[in-house]
């Protein structure tokens, strides 16, 4: 699931999500649009959070989608 799906079915916003990953709200926003790919750590926390809906591999969707 991308991370911009997972946000919108969980109702949380940037800001929200930011405090939840331990992130800033700007990264969020590139990690849900595409624009920039979390680290290993931080893939690590939004699948822990997340539950496992969100994976490495939707990180590299997301950002194939954002640059086509």
């Amino acid at each position: 699931m991308l991370l911009r799906d997972w946000l919108s079915e969980n109702n949380l916003n940037y800001t929200d999500a930011a405090k939840r990953f331990g992130a800033t709200r700007t990264s969020v926003m590139y990690y849900a649009t595409g624009k920039q790919r979390p680290n290993g750590e931080m893939t690590a926390t939004i699948q822990q959070i997340t539950n496992g809906a969100v994976m490495a591999n939707d990180h590299q969707l997301a950002w194939r989608l954002a640059h086509e």
